[in-house]
């Protein structure tokens, strides 16, 4: 059986085209081309899968002109130059440039949480409200170790050209929303993933977690996960 999709997409001009054919495996290809931020793209993909539904195989090729990169356009908007100067200084310096992901430890204050605030008009009658503030220790800590940073990528000939603060809630991680809690406190944890309140609700993500190291917790968070799942088929 064969299928055949074309559509109009509507976050950006272009055109994608769909192929989807179930034999003995399950594929899909797709052709998209069109523009992002007025520069022109090809984007081709390619999934298997087998029979039910499970993944085999993904492939995705990304294609621009090599002189009008995405990358090298974005270099470009934040320069302080006009186009064709910018153009012409980035397409030499572009395979000389790097970004630098700066990342921190946090931990859980009473100046970090989340509640629920009316809202009549929203279908529950109620929001989330998220608080986020550091301290000043916290943000003098965090100069600190930047500077060091920076200091460190001179040393080795790597000076920065522009600094970007993404502002709070652009981390790649969050935890804490749930805090792990020895006392059955609403809104909040048992070490062993059990949600305060209830008897079989357990909570196998970093909601309990309470800190937050500046390193990926991808392992954490299975560990973590593997071990609630023993408590809650333990309990």
């Amino acid at each position: 059986m064969q299928r055949q999709l074309i559509w109009e997409a509507l976050a950006e001009p272009g055109l994608e085209h769909f192929r989807l054919h179930e034999n003995d495996l399950i594929g899909a290809d797709g052709l998209i081309v069109g523009a992002v931020e007025n520069q022109p793209v090809r984007l081709h993909y390619e999934v298997r899968c087998d029979p039910r539904y499970r993944f085999i195989m993904v492939r995705v090729s990304l294609y621009t002109p090599a002189y009008r990169s995405l990358l090298l356009y974005k270099l470009i908007k934040e320069a302080p130059l006009n186009f064709a100067d910018g153009l012409g200084v980035f397409r030499a310096l572009q395979s000389a440039l790097m970004i630098v992901g700066i990342h921190h430890p946090d931990s859980f204050s009473a100046n970090k949480y989340l509640s629920l605030v009316d809202k009549p008009d929203s279908f529950t009658g109620d929001a989330l409200f998220a608080q986020y503030e550091l301290s000043n220790a916290e943000t003098k800590t965090i100069q600190q170790r930047e500077k060091i940073i920076r200091a460190a990528f001179r040393s080795m000939g790597c000076f920065p050209l522009r600094r970007i603060q993404p502002g709070h809630g652009g981390s790649i991680h969050y935890a804490g929303s749930l805090p792990f809690n020895t006392n059955e406190t609403p809104g909040s944890t048992h070490p062993s993933g059990r949600l305060h309140g209830t008897r079989r609700v357990f909570v196998a993500d970093g909601s309990g977690f309470t800190y937050l190291p500046a390193k990926g917790i991808t392992l954490t968070l299975m560990a973590n996960a593997h071990r609630t799942a023993k408590e809650a088929l333990d309990g």
